[in-house]
């Protein structure tokens, strides 16, 4: 048995003073000014083309020009949906409300209301 002030040595050996952590006071290996710099050979899909060169015109593409200016039949179709958006809603809250008219109705009415649809 050992006193307080004993310290084995081979008890010893494998105890650090910082905790158990590793000295890693070394550095890694760095690579070199030339490691480091990229490929300076520009890509290609980097590189800028004249747009002479990108740009291919109407008539070697075989397209026909669009005509930008609206028609009346847009004119129209727009007109009638901006007028379907106005509409909409109040036919919504017509619905909304006879639906709550049918939930005032008794069970025996709602059964002759179901009975009739299904004759029709």
């Amino acid at each position: 048995m050992t006193n307080e002030g004993d310290i084995n040595a081979d008890s010893t050996t494998n105890v650090r003073k910082n905790g158990g952590k590793k000295n890693r006071n070394g550095r890694k290996h760095l690579r070199s000014n030339e490691e480091l710099l990229l490929d300076p050979t520009p890509s290609e899909a980097l590189t800028s083309h004249p747009l002479s060169t990108i740009k291919a015109s109407d008539d070697e593409r075989g397209e026909e020009p669009i005509e930008v200016t609206p028609g009346e039949e847009w004119i129209a179709k727009v007109d009638i949906a901006s007028q379907a958006v106005k509409i909409l809603p109040k036919r919504l809250n017509e619905v909304d409300s006879k639906f709550k008219i049918l939930e005032d109705f008794t069970l025996k009415e709602n059964d002759n209301i179901c009975k009739e649809l299904e004759g029709r």
